[in-house]
This record gives C-alpha cells, structure tokens and sequence, in this order.
C-alpha cells in the first residue's frame, strides 16, 4: 500500500531507498514485542545479543507526517471504463478518545444496515461498508461502495439518505449486545496465537499508549450501551457537505 500521487513516487531511485532504508531500520527506531512463557532473563539475553551493538544512525526519527485533509462538499468522478464503477462518501468527524469503543460497534451497525438497505434490499452494490481511519487527532470516515455504473446516482443518493437516518437511529439493546459479541469474538479469534498478541501490543506501542491498552479495549467494548450510541450517531453524522469520489 503506498501512499502519495505518482509524480512524486517517480522521482525516487534506488540510492535514496537505500538510504531511507539504513536510518529508518536501526535499534532506537524498533518496538520488540515478545509474548511467551520463557523466562525473562532469558529473553533478555537473546535480545541483546542479536539487537546490541550499533546500527544505523541511532536517534534518527523520520519526518512527522503533517496530515491535510482534502476539502468537503464537492464531487470528483474519474473516468475508468470498467464494468464496475466506485463510490467514497467521506467527511469529516469529531471523536473523544472515550468514545472509540462506541465508535467500534456504531461502524458495525451502520454497516449492516448499509449492506441490508442498499444491498440485500435494493440490489444496488457487489460490496459496502464503513470505516473511521484516524492520525492524531484527525478523524475521518469513508463509506465504500463497489456498484454498477447505472447504478451510480441512485447509489450515492442511498448512502446519503442512509447518513441522514442513522442521525436519528434508535438502536435495540440487543443488536447492540450482539455487535459486541461479534466483534470480541472477531479480536479473540485474531489474537488466538502468541504472533498476533505480540503484533497488537506493539501497535498500541507506537500509538504512545501502554502495553495492556489492548487488553483493556476489550473491556470498553463490552461497557458500550444503546444510549453511547444514539448520544454519538448525530456527532460523528452531523455534516451534510460529503467528499464524493466517483470511479466509473
């Protein structure tokens, strides 16, 4: 997955790589997770051995990323001559830190209720969903659909409406408890093997955040209720002026 536009990504070579390459990859640049049951002791004794020593440029940090998010309330279309045309909705939105296990299960529900009211029902999209990518305190959601090219009006019409009616949604103490048993099933199953325990440590890691946040967020998903969610659809849903972006 790379991210940039091509006239950019053109003008790298080989030697610039190379280079990014030898300071990014050096030991003050590394999180090393490990989960298993061998002494710690041990571990250590194998972790310095294998990661002592000099590498790199030690102390050298990459660029921070300085995030702009693109302007609202406009529609682009490109033109792709497929047979299957694309649809993003994206907006904006604001969202505490308190509300991301809430969050969670709202993307779920709406979810559903996209792919059972504009897919299942209508016949509109081959594929639809919602997600809410964050960096730093920037929040977005993208809605995607994957729709035939005559389709598209119609489409993007639907995902609207759906947008205006989950403002206003009550959501049923029991498809919400439901939500959340999927979804802590969906993280048990993901975190079955000591590879992937190790893995999503290491991501709250590099988020700044402590080693048992992900244990924890377990716990959030539980404590969610039908009222966090009706309390946060109209928060995260409040604006109308949406990015539309059209491959067809």
């Amino acid at each position: 997955w790379t991210l940039g536009n091509a006239a950019n990504i053109e003008k790298f070579n080989l030697e610039e790589v190379k280079a990014f390459h030898g300071k990014l990859y050096n030991p003050s640049n590394l999180v090393l997770t490990i989960s298993g049951n061998l002494p710690i002791d041990e571990v250590m004794t194998l972790v310095k051995t294998c990661f002592g020593g000099k590498w790199g440029e030690a102390g050298w940090k990459p660029p921070e990323f300085e995030l702009e998010l693109g302007k609202t309330g406009r529609t682009v279309r490109q033109k792709t001559g497929k047979s299957q045309s694309y649809i993003i909705v994206a907006n904006t939105c604001e969202v505490e830190e308190k509300d991301q296990a809430a969050l969670h299960i709202l993307s779920n529900i709406f979810s559903d209720r996209l792919a059972f009211n504009l897919r299942e029902k209508q016949g509109l999209a081959y594929s639809i969903g919602t997600h809410f990518p964050k960096y730093k305190d920037a929040h977005w959601y993208r809605i995607t659909m994957g729709t035939r090219p005559e389709n598209i009006e119609k489409a993007v019409s639907g995902i609207k409406s759906e947008i205006r009616s989950i403002r206003e949604a009550s959501f049923d103490a029991e498809e919400v408890q439901q939500t959340i048993n999927a979804a802590l099933g969906r993280r048990g199953m993901r975190r079955m093997d000591r590879v992937s325990q190790a893995y999503y440590i290491s991501m709250e890691i590099l988020d700044g955040n402590s080693p048992e946040t992900d244990e924890q967020y377990g716990e959030k998903l539980k404590a969610v209720t039908p009222q966090d969610l009706e309390r946060l659809a109209p928060v995260i849903f409040h604006h109308d002026d949406h990015l539309i972006v059209i491959a067809e």
